[in-house]
């Protein structure tokens, strides 16, 4: 059994981008209702009375229970996700949501789950009867996204399809020791990294594969308020301090990356700090009870862009720059010490 210490703060806006209410025609099931002119069902087209031989009717017969197993399988339609006699709940990303396939290597998703509660253990995070992750996008409801788990030396099997990578939610532990549960995420950092429908590009910020990204107007580490200030936002992927401070609606710009050189270069481009972002996952190195947890940072994961630093003196600037009255602190992490929100 799998136990569960927290959730990570830094990625829990992540479900309202993807919330179910955003997907479109991910379902493979289908209806044979008829209607009227006026809109009323006909005869034809009504259930059954639900009478069994004996009463002259038609048997009912029962809804399908076994799961496909499908999700995080690559894809190109839903008909790739559906498995015969299963529940049919399965579908393609592609093309899956209202603002493009976000996914860069489409895979195969499932648009509803029961997100695990506080107090479960992180088995039941699981979803598509093993090989799903159920992301929250509330207390009751989730999508279910291919599920991945590493700890601090690999990236366990069967690690996210093409160019997809894997997003840490939860901090577990089981025998094998401290591990990063979560789902594989969209990580596209170039319109030729979106596989799937034509014509999609690569909003570098956020890693999505969209119909039609959006032209920020500021860069990494910039200040910004909150999104639902300014709907829709075209500042910038705003990371707000949130909360119910006097700062709660202040932020800082983010922008999405891989851990490792590469994405170190980019955080360092794409940053207007000369000091140099680097990537990080932001992982802690201590347990809920204090125990050693990870003990570096892997590479080829999605990370965020941090600034580091070495003592909080050094996050004094950027502090100054968002206008906040809690200045930043510096807190260590698995990939190193970095300027953390209030």
């Amino acid at each position: 059994m799998m136990k569960k210490f927290f959730a990570l703060a830094s990625i829990s806006a992540v479900a309202g981008v993807i919330a179910a209410g955003a997907m479109v025609g991910c379902s493979s099931d289908t209806t044979n209702s008829e209607t009227t002119d006026a809109g009323e069902t006909t005869d034809a087209a009504k259930p059954d009375s639900g009478k069994g031989k004996d009463g002259g009717g038609v048997d009912a017969q029962p809804e399908p229970t076994i799961e496909e197993k499908t999700v995080g399988k690559e894809c190109t339609t839903n008909a790739d996700c559906e498995v015969a006699n299963a529940v049919g709940d399965n579908g393609c990303s592609m093309g899956g949501f209202k603002g493009g396939d976000l996914f860069g290597t489409p895979v195969c998703i499932q648009e509803a789950c029961t997100p695990a509660g506080a107090n479960d253990t992180l088995d039941k995070a699981f979803c598509d009867d093993g090989p799903g992750f159920c992301l929250p996008n509330s207390a009751s409801t989730g999508i279910c996204l291919p599920l991945c788990v590493y700890g601090s030396d690999k990236i366990e099997d069967p690690g996210c399809a093409g160019g997809n990578k894997c997003q840490a939610y939860y901090i577990g532990s089981d025998s094998s020791g401290t591990v990063a549960v979560g789902f594989c995420s969209w990580a596209c950092q170039a319109d030729t990294d979106c596989k799937g429908t034509p014509g999609q590009k690569c909003q570098k910020e956020t890693g999505m594969c969209l119909t039609a990204p959006t032209a920020y107007t500021k860069k990494l580490g910039d200040s910004c308020a909150d999104p639902s200030t300014s709907t829709p936002s075209t500042e910038c992927e705003c990371n707000t301090v949130g909360g119910t401070s006097a700062d709660k609606l202040k932020g800082v710009c983010s922008h999405q990356c891989i851990t490792g050189a590469a994405g170190d270069a980019v955080c360092a481009a794409a940053g207007t700090d000369t000091a140099g972002w680097k990537c990080t996952t932001k992982l802690p190195t201590k347990d809920s009870k204090g125990n050693a947890a990870f003990t570096k940072q892997i590479d080829n994961v999605a990370g965020t862009c941090a600034l580091p630093c070495k003592v909080a003196a050094d996050c004094t600037a950027l502090s100054t720059s968002l206008g906040l009255s809690t200045p930043m602190t510096c807190e260590e992490f698995a990939g190193g010490s970095f300027c953390q929100l209030p």
